[in-house]
């Protein structure tokens, strides 16, 4: 089992959900990934 990303084939900006290391805590992962991050940004298009 594994968590694997989008194929490219899907939409190339659904894989920036699967970088490693983008927020090294909790704290981090909130501001990176939640409302106004750069990840929920960059998927919103």
């Amino acid at each position: 089992m594994a968590t694997q990303p989008a194929a490219t084939a899907a939409d190339r900006r659904m894989q920036i959900s699967s970088l490693p290391y983008l927020a090294g805590n909790w704290d981090q992962a909130r501001a990176v990934y939640g409302p106004g991050g750069i990840v929920r940004e960059a998927v919103a298009g």
